[in-house]
């Protein structure tokens, strides 16, 4: 399962098996999600807006002025806000049954989380967010940073891959790793990913 942005929110509560069909034609193959990579996706609809930079204080990325900013979450026309059918400061507790974090349990597939340092729509808290949930409940992560690039950044045709700065967290076993210098982003290595976890 991939995806990014809403795709990747929609990827992420996939991989935590809240997608999971109830009702199985085919009961013989399983609907298990065995992989997932996520992309800038948000997490937790309850903290976007307060991990959002405060206007002036956007400096890594010099276009970031440029960027889409969208309305705040607790707009009542966020795309959060309409998600769930009303303001998200007035039904909470929608927020939060919306958000993938919400659902994050032991035993959930390998996660490859790739997040743009300069993303002003879905600040890479968000992401951040995801793996450390993750990391606490004993799965398998790894979060890719990729310095200086933005929101929507898969699927373009221009190179987001093009050697930029990345740096890599994982965890797996309960054990986390110190952050260290990644690999180039590519989808090379999202194709390294799912062969690692898909073909046997």
């Amino acid at each position: 399962m991939w995806g990014s942005s809403a795709g990747g929110h929609l990827a992420a509560l996939a991989g935590d098996g809240v997608l999971e069909p109830e009702r199985q034609e085919h009961g013989e193959f399983s609907t298990r999600v065995a992989a997932v990579v996520e992309g800038y996706g948000p997490m937790d609809f309850l903290q976007i807006d307060a991990q959002r930079p405060k206007p002036g204080t956007f400096t890594e990325h010099p276009e970031a002025a440029q960027l889409p900013k969208g309305p705040p979450a607790a707009a009542p026309d966020s795309p959060e806000s309409r998600l769930i059918g009303a303001p998200i400061e007035t039904r909470r507790d929608l927020g939060r049954a919306a958000s993938p974090l919400a659902y994050v349990r032991s035993g959930a597939p390998p996660f490859l989380i790739l997040h743009g340092r300069s993303d002003s729509l879905v600040p890479m808290g968000q992401s951040e967010l995801l793996f450390d949930a993750l990391a606490a409940t004993g799965n398998e992560a790894t979060l890719l940073l990729i310095a200086g690039i933005g929101h929507a950044f898969l699927g373009r045709k221009d190179g987001w891959g093009d050697g930029r700065a990345t740096t890599l967290r994982h965890t797996a076993g309960g054990k986390t790793d110190d952050d260290r210098a990644g690999p180039t982003a590519s989808y090379a290595l999202i194709e390294t990913f799912f062969r690692q976890h898909l073909v046997r």
